[in-house]
């Protein structure tokens, strides 16, 4: 309409994609497409047919790493996954990890942080930043809790679950919100488990740094921004090892991977940091390390060099 020429189109979930392939069409420019989640993994891990991604969906997946230009996997992992479940040949798949914002995701004095978000000074804080969905396996951390209050007699842990909207009015909580709930209830862990809700965006930092762990105990999760954004602050994260994310750690980090639903595991390695000072500093510092050269400035000198092959 304004006459402006493009060089390439860059969309973002399978819906962008196809809108991509009619612009491709029209306006003869290369199409990347970059799906973030895949709907037959996210069906793989589903637990009742609202989570399922439909038939079309994966059509349209399929479709795309076909007539796509180059596919963009922002993991390892989801790279084998595109390859072997989606047919899609290894020349047209191109790695591309996320970035993180360093200057706004950084290391701050644990005292004042636990000031900022109000908690107290003696409490140990164990964080869950992310979407209130099941795939997250947020009930994982609650069986979790109660393991740790119950066998190793844990009264200062809390965890905090930052995220969900409308935390605060619960006529208006998610469905997977009120089942969580219910399981707090039920097992007793009321004083130790708080739902935070949403928060934004410059405030995180405060509470990454206010935590002595960062779990992300999903079942499926193509990448992991938040466990990123903890690490550029030097905080340990203990995460699944089927998450994206995960690919930045190795045989030396096994204190801070876990296979998914495991809370008995996950409840060992979370003592294991709590109570070895030494190892707890190491993993800090061992994180922090991993993220140095994840800059948004290096991700997108990569994206250059990738849409220009």
């Amino acid at each position: 309409k304004e006459e402006i020429s493009y060089d390439i189109i860059s969309a973002h979930y399978f819906l962008s994609g196809l809108i991509g392939l009619k612009l491709k069409k029209k306006i003869k420019v290369p199409l990347i497409v970059t799906f973030h989640t895949l709907a037959l993994m996210k069906n793989l891990v589903a637990r009742n047919e609202d989570e399922k991604g439909d038939l079309q969906r994966i059509r349209s997946e399929l479709l795309l790493t076909k007539q796509a230009d180059k596919i963009v996997a922002t993991s390892e992992s989801d790279l084998e996954y595109i390859h072997a479940l989606y047919n899609c040949p290894l020349k047209k798949i191109a790695l591309l990890s996320p970035g993180v914002n360093r200057e706004l995701f950084k290391p701050i004095n644990q005292t004042k942080a636990k000031k900022f978000i109000k908690i107290s000074l003696n409490q140990k804080l164990i964080l869950f930043v992310g979407r209130i969905n099941p795939v997250k396996g947020i009930d994982v951390l609650l069986y979790t809790i109660k393991i740790l209050v119950q066998k190793y007699s844990h009264p200062s842990i809390a965890l905090w679950i930052v995220g969900g909207s409308n935390i605060d009015c619960r006529k208006e909580w998610s469905k997977e919100l009120k089942r969580l709930e219910e399981i707090r209830q039920l097992l007793g862990i009321t004083a130790y488990v708080k739902f935070i809700g949403k928060k934004a965006r410059e405030k995180l930092p405060y509470y990454y740094n206010a935590a002595e762990i960062v779990l992300m105990p999903s079942q499926y999760e193509s990448f992991g921004q938040a466990a990123l954004e903890a690490m550029a602050c030097g905080t340990p994260v203990i995460i699944t090892d089927i998450t994206g994310v995960s690919g930045l750690l190795d045989k030396e980090h096994s204190a801070l991977l876990i296979s998914a639903n495991n809370p008995i595991g996950l409840a060992k390695k979370i003592r294991h940091l709590l109570m070895d000072k030494n190892e707890h500093k190491k993993m800090s510092q061992e994180v922090f390390k991993r993220v140095q050269n994840l800059t948004w400035e290096n991700v997108a000198r990569k994206f250059t060099q990738i849409v220009s092959k």
